[in-house]
């Protein structure tokens, strides 16, 4: 005579959890293999789109006053849409905008400034441009303000 065993008896279900465990560390496995491959094929297209653009920017370099440190490039008036020969990096925006502060101007309103004027750059952008800017004579800094150098 064949016993039937219950589906829902306790040895039933714990060798489906065993099983199902099993399916389990090998779909995550799986998961984790198909994971690295995609990682893998995602830095080969980023270092190719990189190696294209350097190689882009030898064969086509952009014009001196136009080059600032990360080839980000702003419109020479605030908010205003103008042709490629009317743009002007952010170094020269900064400047620009410090020359044209009656009481000199601060880190933060600068960036408040490039807010309002659509011009985008990382909150520590102006410090370092603003440092070089006065290692260059430039601009000159008072009581952490910045003045254009000609003002003084």
């Amino acid at each position: 005579m064949v016993v039937k065993t219950n589906p829902l008896s306790i040895e039933t279900l714990g060798e489906d959890l065993v099983h199902a465990e099993g399916e389990l560390a090998k779909a995550a496995g799986k998961r984790l293999h198909a994971q690295e491959v995609e990682q893998q094929w995602q830095m080969e297209v980023t270092s190719l789109k990189n190696l294209i653009e350097v190689r882009k920017r030898r064969l086509h370099p952009t014009k001196p006053e136009t080059r600032s440190l990360n080839n980000m490039v702003v419109p020479s008036e605030q908010g205003a849409s103008l042709s490629k020969k009317e743009e002007i990096s952010h170094v020269e925006w900064i400047l620009r905008t410090v020359g044209s502060s009656q009481s000199g101007i601060s880190p933060p309103e600068l960036l408040r400034e490039a807010t309002k004027a659509g011009v985008k750059m990382h909150k520590n952008y102006p410090y370092v441009v603003l440092g070089k800017l006065v290692e260059k004579g430039k601009v000159r800094k008072a009581d952490g303000r910045y003045y254009a150098a000609e003002d003084w």
